[in-house]
This record gives structure tokens, C-alpha cells and sequence, in this order.
């Protein structure tokens, strides 16, 4: 069920970056890529100082982590669609 999920945004979004009909409209970021960058630093950071303050958030933020890296890639495919209509 889950990758019928991901299927369907993967080409989701890839119909709405080619759709003509969605040509006038823009999706646009009010800030900085840079800023973005950054911010994404610090917040992986400071979730990470917060894991390691009780027993029960180091294993929710193992068991997070986990599945980050599980479901990382697939990710990039199924919303890699969608990231390259909003840098047009």
C-alpha cells in the first residue's frame, strides 16, 4: 500500500511539472536556498542534542533515523519530481 503511495506522487508530480495547465502557477520560497541549507543543519543538530537527553527520545530518534535511511532514496525519486518543478 505504502509504495502505491510514493507511485502515485512520483507521477503526481511529474504531470504537474509538464502540465500546461499548471503553467501559471508558481511555487515560491520566501527564503534563501543557502538559509534553507543552513537551517537544515542546525535542526538535524539540535534533534540530535534533544535525543540524547532521556532513554525513550535516543530510541525514538534511533528508530526514526532507521527509517529515514530506509525510505531516504526512494524519496529522492518520489518527490525528485516535484523539487525540480519548484527550481523552474
Amino acid at each position: 500500500m505504502r509504495w502505491q503511495l510514493r507511485w502515485l506522487q512520483a507521477v503526481g508530480g511529474c504531470s504537474i511539472s509538464k502540465s500546461p495547465a499548471f503553467a501559471p502557477f508558481r511555487i515560491r520560497s520566501t527564503y534563501d536556498a543557502a538559509v534553507l541549507r543552513d537551517l537544515k543543519k542546525l535542526a538535524a543538530k539540535v534533534v540530535k542534542e534533544e535525543s540524547e537527553k532521556t532513554p525513550m527520545a535516543r530510541k525514538v530518534h534511533a528508530s526514526f533515523t532507521k527509517f529515514q535511511a530506509l525510505v531516504g532514496p526512494w524519496d529522492h525519486i518520489a518527490e525528485g519530481a516535484y523539487h525540480q518543478f519548484v527550481a523552474m
